[in-house]
């Protein structure tokens, strides 16, 4: 299971997950994140706040080396 989906999990599904952003985000939205694995740099120290996923696990690979590796 990827990191965005253990948020989705944790929230209790993808309309609650994209409700509880700040602003909220459409369910399309969290549909592409899950289709391509991750979330925008901007959402994934939200996401990591509020659900206690580490953000190396909700950006793109390619990012991992300036937020740091999994924990």
């Amino acid at each position: 299971m990827s990191g965005i989906e253990t948020a989705i999990a944790t929230a209790g599904g993808r309309r609650a997950f994209a409700d509880s952003l700040d602003p909220p985000v459409t369910v399309q939205a969290v549909c592409q994140w899950v289709k391509r694995g991750w979330v925008p740099p901007t959402r994934a120290l939200e996401i990591e706040t509020l659900y206690r996923v580490d953000r190396a696990l909700l950006v793109k690979p390619s990012l991992i080396p300036l937020v740091g590796e999994p924990a």
